[in-house]
């Protein structure tokens, strides 16, 4: 399985951490993550992992309180 530094250009998909091998503790500003989509495997930058899997959940979380409930009332 290959190892990309940059990460995958999925629409919409959310990184999962996974446990790094002990080589890759030597770069500890970086961690293992892998694709909800294509399940490719990115040794990425924490900081904007970490930001992009919250602007995904984000996304998600108003995506789906903006859509009318069927009863027609307020879902908040």
């Amino acid at each position: 399985m290959s190892l990309s530094l940059n990460r995958c250009s999925c629409a919409g998909a959310e990184y999962a951490r996974i446990t790094r091998s002990a080589w890759m503790r030597l770069f500890p500003s970086r961690r293992l993550y892998q694709c909800s989509e294509c399940h490719a495997r990115i040794f990425g930058l924490k900081k904007e992992m970490d930001a992009l899997n919250w602007a995904m959940t984000t996304a998600k979380f108003f995506a789906a309180a903006a859509k009318p409930s069927p009863s027609g009332k307020s879902r908040f």
